[in-house]
């Protein structure tokens, strides 16, 4: 029954982790407008940490109707325009097939920013990203479903730090500290708690313990995806993929460890 329990509850918090990413990925960005599931733009920063006189991407998704698609991203500082990138516009044509009842459509596009050779280390750049898109919201015409093309404008405030010559691998070491010292902290509470799981005796309050046990571990996940795995991941330079490999193994390898450990000393609890 110990092991059914545990199972269920990584079941658990993964499915909890995948609704929160299937809900919406702009949840995560680094600037996102208002909306999450409607039309909208998000912006995710791959480069977090560039050098003075280096260049930093950004990932800048438009979202919204049945389809959508980006025309052109233009960033800004101080009223100077530092980059331009054109995007495909609406590529789908007269007819969309649509597949589920939810408006998902999305386009994104690479920026590449350019930073001021004179920029001073340390001191954000306050960047303004304006996005010039389309969306195919459709309609309703009798029984039937139609479209049509919506073009959309929307601006995003960034602010992005550059670091000094060589600071970038410093800049990823302290970024790392905090969510690391969580993730020490979170290792010991699943340690402590499947000690305490191993000491019980009687099988009614055992079964119950480990139905707290599963709120924990979907708790944990949650939490520990914004904590843990997102700065993780952005230390790492990898804001988007990375981020679900580091959640997988956060709410799956490491519970698993520390109860292979605690089921190694169940002794103590006889």
């Amino acid at each position: 029954m110990k092991g059914l329990v545990f199972a269920v509850g990584v079941v658990l918090s993964l499915a909890g982790c995948l609704v929160l990413i299937l809900g919406g990925s702009s949840l995560f960005a680094d600037a996102r407008s208002a909306s999450l599931r409607g039309v909208g733009i998000s912006v995710w920063v791959l480069d977090r940490w560039p050098e003075p006189g280096e260049t930093a991407r950004l990932d800048v998704e438009g979202h919204g109707g049945l389809a959508a698609g980006i025309n052109r991203v233009r960033v800004w500082l101080d009223g100077n325009k530092l980059a331009e990138a054109a995007g495909r516009g609406a590529t789908w044509g007269s007819t969309i097939i649509d597949k589920s009842d939810k408006e998902g459509g999305s386009a994104s596009v690479e920026v590449a920013v350019p930073i001021p050779s004179d920029a001073a280390p340390g001191q954000p750049l306050q960047l303004t990203v304006e996005v010039d898109y389309v969306c195919a919201e459709s309609i309703e015409v009798g029984v039937g479903k139609k479209f049509h093309n919506v073009p959309h404008h929307d601006e995003l405030a960034l602010a992005l730090e550059p670091v000094g010559a060589g600071g970038m691998l410093l800049a990823r070491a302290r970024y790392a500290l905090p969510p690391l010292g969580l993730l020490a902290l979170w290792a010991l509470v699943i340690l402590g708690v499947m000690w305490l799981y191993n000491r019980r005796d009687d099988f009614k309050h055992r079964e119950s313990f480990g139905v707290a046990l599963c709120g924990l571990m979907m708790c944990g996940a949650i939490v520990g995806y914004w904590e843990i795995a997102r700065p993780l991941a952005a230390a790492m330079g990898s804001p988007k993929g990375a981020t679900t490999v580091l959640m997988i193994a956060f709410v799956t390898v490491l519970p698993w460890g520390s109860w292979k450990l605690t089921k190694r000393d169940s002794s103590l609890g006889a």
